[in-house]
């Protein structure tokens, strides 16, 4: 229980360096160098990414239960030279993601500096895209990510910086907050 609590202390540490652009009613430590903070309502989520490297951050979802990066609908974004770059992917298999001809997400807030990057950004709930993306619903979702150290806009391979867990972003004990 002890080494428990002193991983997860470690993980808020890690990245607790930087402050959130809002107050947001939740927030995930899923890998100690990316956390992620949220707030829904009825129609979108606004998603605020911390990563504590400077390369790209993808974020998605999957509708494979073990958390397989395929199929999955999935968020790439990367700040270089202070401007941020986003775009819709989704992926079919052992591959490089690929880009939506539906672009369902909108760039919100992005920053780098000696402490990682920030990305911000909104979606629908539903983007009527059941091509390419998966609708976000009440109970766990099958969330995936992944991360590069550097180098951000060639989308280099992730290696072994991935992984997935199961969130329930539309918390369906609290009311929905904000857009």
């Amino acid at each position: 229980m002890k080494t428990v609590l002193c991983f997860v202390a470690l993980c808020v540490a890690l990245t607790a360096s930087r402050t959130p652009t809002e107050t947001y009613p939740r927030t995930v430590v899923i890998d100690p160098n990316f956390s992620m903070f949220w707030k829904f309502n009825n129609t979108h989520i606004t998603i605020e990414m911390h990563l504590t490297m400077g390369g790209w951050a993808g974020l998605g979802l999957t509708k494979d239960p073990s958390g397989a990066m395929f199929p999955g609908d999935v968020m790439i974004g990367y700040v270089l030279n202070n401007k941020g770059v986003i775009a819709d992917y989704h992926t079919v298999g052992h591959s490089p993601p690929i880009k939506d001809a539906s672009q369902d997400i909108t760039l919100l807030y992005a920053h780098s500096d000696h402490a990682g990057s920030v990305l911000k950004f909104v979606r629908p709930l539903d983007t009527g895209d059941s091509q390419d993306d998966i609708t976000i619903l009440p109970g766990a979702n099958h969330v995936i990510f992944a991360y590069t150290e550097s180098d951000p806009a060639n989308l280099a391979y992730h290696k072994t910086n991935r992984g997935s867990a199961d969130i329930a972003l539309l918390d369906i004990n609290e009311p929905p907050v904000g857009k």
